[in-house]
């Protein structure tokens, strides 16, 4: 399997309920990472079209509450926090939306 079959098998679930639904931002970069993780594990090939899009998303809100936690720490003690993650930059300040 591979992050793309992963990346499919979410966003073609997500559309049945949400037509133009698409992660954007820093959470585009944190779901593709989900699917890359999830493509990568050995448990992946034992689970049906369900687990994977069950793992995906629980991997996806996972990884996104923390990530928000920290940025949002960060901000207390500072104006803007720019992030590295994966290939992309992120900038954010205390106004910002994420």
């Amino acid at each position: 399997m591979t992050s793309q079959h992963v990346h499919d098998l979410v966003l073609n679930k997500t559309h049945e309920y949400v037509k133009d639904f698409d992660f954007t931002g820093l959470q585009a970069a944190i779901f593709d990472d989900v699917c890359e993780t999830i493509a990568q594990s050995n448990t992946a090939e034992n689970l049906t079209g369900d687990g994977v899009i069950l793992a995906a998303i629980t991997a996806f809100q996972t990884a996104h509450q923390v990530m928000k936690r920290a940025i949002n720490s960060l901000l207390k003690e500072e104006n803007t926090v720019s992030i590295n993650y994966g290939q992309h930059s992120f900038k954010f300040n205390r106004d910002s939306v994420f």
